[in-house]
This record gives C-alpha cells, structure tokens and sequence, in this order.
C-alpha cells in the first residue's frame, strides 16, 4: 500500500475546480439558450398572425425586435426574414452571440425560425 499525503487533497481539489468551471459555462450560455427559444416562440407567434398582418410587414418586424430587445439579444431588422413558399410562411432571425469560456471568447450564430402553414381563402 502507498501512503502519500496530500493525493485525496489535491484530487479533490481538481474535481472542484473542473465542477466549478461547468457551473460557469452553464451560468453563460443557458441564459443565451432560453433568450434563442424565447424568441424563437415570439417568431411562432408572428407566422401565426401572419394571415392578419400579411398587408402591414412592418407590425410583424416591430413585434419581433420589440421582444429581441427585451430579451437583450442584438437583432436588428436586416437580421429577420420572412419567406413566403408554396402555402406556408417561415419567419425567422440570424444573430451572432459572445460566450465567455474564460480562456477565449467564441462567438456563436443563431438561427431561430418559426414556420407556419399559410390558409388563403
């Protein structure tokens, strides 16, 4: 049997250290995550008025960056489409976020969008 002091100390310490730096990363980037899915149920909301609105686009990007800057996320109205195709809309929004891993910086894209079935009558 090797006795040697300290090796249950310093392994435990290691284990800390590697819990701590997983609640950091879940401190930064769930935050980022329930603002996409936000947003992403904000953009559901807008292809199910659509059919309302469909005449005035305007309302539709006011309602989406009114809650993007709720939401503190960097949206601006050249980030957000609508696309329309055979019978359904798809509105969506592309935006880049930092996270912080603390030893670098890496920027993600987001792209939420929301597609809808379109009925003309």
């Amino acid at each position: 049997m090797m006795k040697k002091k300290g090796q249950s100390k310093l392994g435990c310490l290691i284990y800390l250290l590697i819990f701590a730096y997983i609640v950091y990363l879940a401190i930064q980037v769930v935050p980022i995550l329930y603002n996409n899915e936000e947003l992403r149920d904000q953009l559901d909301l807008a292809a199910r008025s659509y059919y309302q609105l469909k005449d005035r686009p305007d309302m539709l990007y006011r309602m989406i960056l009114k809650k993007a800057r709720e939401l503190n996320i960097p949206l601006s109205r050249d980030d957000v489409y609508i696309q329309l195709r055979r019978g359904e809309v798809e509105i969506g929004a592309d935006y880049d976020v930092d996270i912080d891993f603390l030893f670098m910086k890496k920027k993600f894209t987001m792209h939420p969008s929301a597609t809808m079935p379109i009925y003309d009558f």
